[in-house]
């Protein structure tokens, strides 16, 4: 995925007119900005791209939203840095898509540098799809993976349509064909 299309979706989320919310789409109520066991998801299909952008709480992801405080925190926040890392343990797309993954960025506010009460985890995840016709569903496995986490709102921006809505453990895929 180029630049130029990273910048130009990420800007969709980031410059407000083609933000959609989801208490505007979707019957679910709309949580708060950072509420535990909740998180968001943003994804964004133009052309062959696809681009997915996750916000949780760090509470959600390592058991506490501060910097390391003991080896084993600084363990357990490794190891879910990793598990992050490897999308394709937390994301199932469909094969027949022929999507392969081209950047996975992950960042963190739990070095102690930044002064903040709530700490977040994003990761973004950007594939090139050599058949993105057949991309119709979008499988989040990562609610095996962190069990804490109950529910993530998200928003969908793709050529075919625009929405809105909430995935669970019990309801984890998102339909991406309108």
């Amino acid at each position: 995925m180029s630049k130029a299309i990273q910048w130009s979706l990420a800007g969709l989320w980031l410059g407000g007119s083609c933000m959609l919310s989801a208490a505007e789409l979707s019957p679910h109520t709309e949580h708060e900005a950072h509420e535990h066991g909740h998180a968001t998801l943003n994804i964004a299909v133009e052309g062959t791209s696809l681009l997915l952008e996750l916000k949780v709480p760090a509470a959600d992801i390592v058991g506490f939203e501060h910097a390391p405080h003991t080896a084993a925190q600084k363990q357990q926040l490794d190891a879910a840095l990793t598990t992050l890392h490897q999308a394709d343990n937390l994301v199932d797309l469909e094969k027949s898509a022929g999507c392969q993954l081209q950047q996975v960025k992950v960042q963190h506010h739990l070095d102690g540098k930044a002064s903040t009460a709530h700490g977040d985890i994003e990761a973004s995840y950007a594939y090139s799809c050599q058949s993105p016709e057949d991309l119709n569903a979008i499988t989040l496995t990562l609610f095996k993976h962190f069990a804490s986490l109950q529910d993530i709102d998200y928003q969908i921006m793709a050529q075919s349509h625009q929405g809105a809505g909430e995935l669970s453990p019990e309801n984890p895929q998102v339909e991406l064909q309108k």
